[in-house]
């Protein structure tokens, strides 16, 4: 069994409004730093299928090549904290399920089991305290999602 991450993030030259949203809610929890925020969409793929087959799903379902390019088991993205935030097991991925669906739907059959989430990307000076609050109040629902901080490392 093959384990994919797979991640779609926006392209250098296109305007992320959820990125500036997130932006003014940090401002609004009171950490008034100047900060670079990026947000990535999150795929797990596990299955037997091969990474021929991976691109093809993520050129046909995962992204949208005008404003989006994937990263198949790579992080371009380096010096800067990540928070990454999935569902909790046992807490349905309507999403994920969406993409199992489609994956059958563009022809390729074999088993495959889907996780999404989100990575957010911060460059800036801050704390863990401040990425624990920005991660508990502005990034997740605790009650259905976990997240996972990484300092400094991409």
């Amino acid at each position: 069994m093959n384990k994919y991450t797979i991640l779609a993030k926006y392209k250098n030259d296109v305007f992320d409004a959820d990125a500036e949203k997130i932006k003014r809610d940090i401002f609004d929890l009171g950490i008034k730093k100047t900060i670079f925020v990026q947000i990535a969409h999150l795929y797990e793929v596990s299955s037997g299928i091969n990474s021929d087959k991976i691109k093809n799903i993520c050129d046909n379902l995962l992204i949208d090549p005008l404003i989006q390019q994937p990263f198949i088991d790579a992080d371009p993205s380096k010096n800067c904290s990540t928070v990454e935030v999935y569902y909790k097991t046992g807490v349905t991925d309507s999403v994920a399920e969406t993409i199992k669906i489609g994956i059958n739907d563009i022809g390729i059959k074999e088993p495959v089991s889907v996780r999404t989430g989100k990575k957010y990307y911060f460059g800036g000076s801050l704390s863990k305290q401040e990425l624990k609050k920005i991660s508990e109040k502005v990034l997740s629902n605790t009650v259905i999602q976990d997240y996972k901080i990484v300092e400094d490392g991409g």
